[in-house]
């Protein structure tokens, strides 16, 4: 609900923060990198994701309003940090400097750093891994509920779609696949791109989502300079958008799933109208762009620059 911002860091620790930037918590218990941290949707748990191999999920006790956690509470903004580094392990191995109480559960699955973690439900998430390998977990389970194997080099990233029926992933392998839980092999390979792909994002569209009669849809950005969106109910590619010319780190769609952001290290920042394929607005910073996201409303769009910057451009502006 925005109440609270979860950070992970370079230092093994993940941290919990108020939206005055009072430091809440730290999560301590990985022992290396965090590259990868999300809330649930019910925003009581956090997943995270590091180069240890593991994949952790913190109770962190900021339940909504209504469920008893610290949400509820008024005093909240001038509470001291709860240090938690020190504390016995609940359920996995101990980080440095021993365990937090808050882990819930610990996995350690992978036999090489875990790239991405992403949730399908608010007890159940996918990770993967340099390893090549993607495991579907839930709590209370030790094993995975579901393995797949079929990328050949490591695995960069990994998105549900909102209904949870989905799971794409994209590879150094120069692939993306969507998979489904009903079968060990993917529903779809695309091969089209002829780099890495860094990253890929479903649309806010399709079964379960707040744009149920939008088809549901799939970016996919690579190193060859190109995203690409393909439809999930056919596996065809409708675009190949090619404005930018050096690799694209982020996409994102807006809320409304009408309109798709793509940022580049060729410093640009592009908006495309995904009925159409067209691009539509640009916007040029002064770095890298390594990431972007829209706002609830879909009215502006925030980017992470290269150069230590954040832009928020407004999109009717530019």
């Amino acid at each position: 609900n925005g109440s609270f911002l979860a950070t992970g860091s370079y230092d093994g620790q993940a941290r919990v923060w108020d939206t005055d930037g009072a430091l809440l918590k730290t999560l301590n218990g990985h022992r290396g990198p965090i590259f990868s941290l999300k809330w649930n949707k019910k925003g009581n748990l956090l997943l995270s994701g590091s180069v240890d191999k593991t994949a952790i999920v913190w109770d962190v006790n900021f339940g909504k309003n209504n469920a008893g956690g610290m949400g509820g509470g008024g005093d909240r903004g001038g509470r001291d940090e709860e240090d938690l580094s020190g504390r016995e392990g609940a359920g996995g191995a101990g980080g440095q400097g021993g365990a937090s109480s808050d882990i819930l559960q610990q996995y350690s699955l992978h036999a090489a750093p875990t790239l991405d973690v992403d949730w399908r439900t608010d007890d159940s998430f996918a990770t993967c891994s340099t390893d090549t390998m993607i495991y579907v977990c839930k709590l209370g389970e030790t094993l995975p509920v579901k393995t797949f194997s079929a990328h050949k080099d490591e695995v960069n990233a990994i998105n549900w779609d909102t209904s949870g029926t989905y799971l794409a992933s994209c590879s150094d392998d120069c692939t993306a696949k969507v998979w489904t839980l009903d079968s060990d092999k993917p529903l779809y390979n695309f091969t089209e791109h002829t780099r890495e792909i860094y990253t890929i994002k479903f649309s806010p569209t399709g079964k379960g989502s707040a744009n149920p009669n939008k088809p549901l849809l799939l970016a996919s950005a690579s190193f060859d300079a190109t995203t690409r969106v393909w439809e999930m109910e056919t596996g065809n590619c409708l675009y190949e958008l090619s404005k930018h010319v050096d690799p694209v780190y982020s996409v994102a769609f807006s809320p409304c799933g009408d309109y798709l952001a793509t940022g580049s290290f060729d410093r640009h920042l592009h908006i495309w109208s995904v009925k159409t394929g067209k691009h539509l607005k640009t916007f040029k910073g002064d770095g890298g762009i390594f990431e972007v996201c829209w706002n609830k409303d879909g009215n502006k769009v925030a980017a992470c620059f290269s150069n230590s910057t954040v832009s928020i451009i407004d999109f009717r502006k530019i």
